[in-house]
């Protein structure tokens, strides 16, 4: 239920759910290498459980991330994004 609010007031592209003690959720359309890395990058920096939106404005895709991901990795994660987008 809460991830459908989610959706509603923040349409994604894609979404990626990531917790330490599962596989990575994903919804939509995104590489495996920027799941992969993305997940390996939060997991060195002992971020147990976040989330990663691809949003569409204006035609490109931007990142969202959740709160419990420090902002010292936003820059990191475009990085890997602007590498492996599809």
């Amino acid at each position: 239920m809460f991830e459908k609010l989610i959706d509603l007031f923040h349409p994604s592209e894609w979404l990626i759910g990531f917790d330490d003690s599962k596989p990575p959720r994903v919804k939509g359309n995104v590489t495996r290498a920027f799941v992969r890395e993305a997940g390996d990058l939060l997991q060195k920096s002992g971020v147990r459980r976040a989330r990663i939106c691809g949003v569409n404005k204006r035609g490109k895709i931007t990142l969202s991330f959740s709160g419990s991901i420090p902002k010292q990795l936003h820059q990191r994660l475009r990085n890997l994004w602007a590498a492996h987008r599809g």
